[in-house]
């Protein structure tokens, strides 16, 4: 048994689009690691990059459709989190 320690935190499965999967981990160096559920295979920086452009855009489409305002905020990992903010929702 190795006495090295590679996983800080299993943060577990996150949902990337319909059927598609990713299973991420922290290492103890603080990196994520994103592996592609399908496949096994470790995600690249540019599977992310772009995963994250999709998430946006599909967002401001969602946003637009509402006739809302798109509202950037950052999760408790750091990482970008969208959400619509609604005509309704304003207050005077």
């Amino acid at each position: 048994m190795s006495h090295y320690t590679v996983f800080k935190k299993i943060k577990g499965f996150r949902w990337l689009e319909f059927g598609k999967y990713a299973f991420d981990i922290v290492t103890e160096e603080g990196k994520i690691i994103s592996f592609d559920v399908s496949t096994g295979n470790i995600r690249s920086q540019e599977d992310e990059k772009n995963q994250k452009k999709k998430d946006k855009e599909y967002q401001e489409l969602l946003c637009k459709t509402m006739k809302g305002t798109l509202i950037h905020c950052l999760n408790e990992d750091g990482n970008d989190v969208w959400s619509c903010e609604s005509s309704g929702d304003r207050h005077p």
